[in-house]
């Protein structure tokens, strides 16, 4: 394949090994012989119209800044990335670069600095001519080399295909350089005329996040309005507007529907604004912007970690990512992510259990991708937290302690169930048409015995509950979708021409049965010197006598409904 200066085209580069055996590593001798140089320049002749000289190439790559991400490690698979991450090929005896460590590179940079920082303590020389990058030791000779058996992956991932063509990210990697724009694909945050954030995996870890809401907890146009152990979900908002759908690599109604775990996501991509012509009108019809979670897939170098976790006062847990590649050219990927923690948290009989196991596929052949994401996600809550308010015209109360649960009773309890599957693929017409479908399903189960409501009646902290419920619902989605995106270009104007139809269903069912409400007393003692905040004091009252029927309604899903 002839790549010409200036194209959007970005050939990978794959690893190029010794034909003896499995001891020979890092990237093989790619276009060293005069017989290849000339076989390339024949080749490349037809464009002499349109080719630069090499000094030209050479200077252009020089003041060409990309964005690098290249971690420390072995020198030949640091090379690997480095060329996928500029758009070059890497020539190199495999025998200079054994045993030879890299310190890594990342932020944006020009090729050739990006270069230097990664080959500082080598002792390696190196000469980028045309797009090929050259490697030896000083001194060595430079006449002709006996080429090794080659192997290479020339065929590159178009930019408006999905599957394997995640955008990299910055430097400190918690943010990445652009996300999925809906109908447009990927895009640059540079290329976007719209307020777009990813944040990634690694941010979710460093911050220690339990859930898709706890990752965004710094973003200021974002803020939850619920917190853990409530009936409901982890709702957010955007710009002051609930958003009730989040969308599984641009599915809707595929996540789990009250609280999505952090460790299902490699992106959490944030879309601020209207956006219902890029993804289409949401199942609840939000305006103040969309939330995207991209699917974890498994990387080139390979995954094992093993993470343990302690939350206080006694919760214990832990989470395994595990995800290899496997094939000639790594193009079969698998990668598993599962996550247990249980016991109780700082809230007065509030305890938490949660488990996720979500299993990642996919291949990468020449002009064909596939994926599928197969997911299980538990949670059971005990002494459920009711949502507090205050009856009109009583004056605010003191506060009550942080850790308390007014209201709440040792005996409630929630459980939700999610298992939900998604299946994608991508063919490529022509270098910039992609046609792609994806189609999915989900089902959820939710049951529990709580009051939802405790309402403050005076100052002194009375209160009464609202009707305490054992409640059933189950929900399912089957939604897909199926397009075609092609990038055209008109002289010096580029151009995303995009088509996409969408398909979503939802079926709910479900019923309470409502037991007694209970009211309580209780008094506000204060001081100047030592000042005793109680609201709404426990007091031991039976649970209701609601335990033994549930009540199931087949229902149409109304026109609000949501993930």
């Amino acid at each position: 394949m002839v790549f010409e200066a200036g194209s959007r085209m970005v050939p990978r580069i794959g690893v190029c090994r010794r034909a003896e055996g499995p001891r020979a590593s890092g990237v093989g001798l790619l276009m060293a012989s005069t017989a290849l140089a000339g076989a390339f320049a024949g080749l490349v002749a037809p464009q002499a119209s349109r080719a630069q000289s090499a000094p030209e190439i050479r200077a252009a790559q020089s003041d060409d800044r990309r964005t690098f991400s290249v971690p420390a490690g072995p020198l030949a698979n640091a090379l690997t990335i480095f060329g996928r991450q500029a758009g070059l090929q890497v020539s190199v005896d495999p025998a200079i670069v054994q045993g030879i460590s890299s310190p890594g590179v990342s932020g944006t940079l020009s090729i050739a600095l990006a270069l230097a920082r990664l080959l500082a303590g080598t002792g390696l020389a190196h000469r980028i001519v045309g797009n090929t990058v050259t490697l030896q030791k000083p001194g060595a000779s430079s006449g002709v080399m006996q080429l090794d058996p080659v192997q290479v992956q020339g065929y590159p991932v178009p930019a408006q295909a999905m599957i394997d063509n995640l955008p990299p990210p910055y430097a400190g990697g918690q943010v990445a350089t652009g996300g999925q724009l809906g109908l447009l694909g990927n895009r640059s945050v540079m290329d976007t005329p719209f307020n777009q954030t990813s944040y990634t995996a690694k941010k979710a870890q460093d911050q220690q996040a339990q859930t898709i809401k706890d990752v965004l907890i710094d973003d200021p146009s974002v803020r939850a309005h619920r917190t853990d152990g409530t009936p409901g979900g982890d709702s957010v908002n955007i710009r002051g507007f609930d958003l009730a759908s989040v969308s599984y690599g641009g599915l809707y109604g595929i996540l789990p529907s009250f609280s999505i775990m952090a460790e299902l996501a490699e992106r959490v991509e944030v879309l601020k604004g209207p956006s219902v012509l890029l993804n289409g009108m949401t199942p609840a019809g939000d305006i103040g912007g969309t939330i995207n979670i991209v699917p974890k897939r498994a990387p080139d170098e390979g995954l094992t970690q093993v993470t343990a976790g302690y939350v206080s006062s006694g919760q214990l847990g832990g989470h395994a990512d595990i995800g290899y590649r496997f094939g000639p050219d790594k193009e079969v990927g698998v990668r598993f992510n599962g996550v247990f923690a249980a016991g109780p948290t700082d809230v007065q009989w509030n305890t938490d259990q949660r488990s996720l196991a979500v299993l990642g596929l996919d291949f990468r052949g020449t002009r064909v991708r596939l994926s599928a994401d197969l997911g299980y996600q538990f949670q059971f809550t005990n002494g459920v937290t009711p949502y507090l308010g205050l009856a009109n015209g009583v004056p605010l109360p003191w506060a009550p302690d942080v850790r308390s649960n007014p209201g709440g009773q040792p005996w409630s309890y929630q459980g939700r169930k999610d298992l939900f599957g998604v299946v994608r693929g991508e063919i490529d017409l022509t270098e910039h048409v992609t046609a792609y479908a994806a189609f999915g399903a989900h089902d959820f189960r939710i049951g529990g015995l709580y009051p939802t409501f405790i309402t403050v009646t005076n100052f002194n902290g009375a209160a009464t509950s609202s009707n305490s419920i054992n409640y059933s619902q189950y929900r399912t989605y089957l939604t897909g979708d199926a397009g075609l995106r092609a990038a055209v270009d008109t002289g010096p104007i580029g151009h995303g021409l995009a088509v996409t139809a969408t398909t979503y269903t939802e079926n709910i069912g479900g019923g309470p049965v409502a037991g007694t409400p209970f009211t309580r007393t209780s008094t506000i003692q204060s001081s100047l010197r030592s000042p005793i905040f109680q609201l709404c004091r426990r007091t031991r009252l039976a649970p209701p006598h609601c335990r033994a029927s549930v009540l199931l309604i087949p229902c149409r899903p109304p026109a609000s409904a949501s993930n």
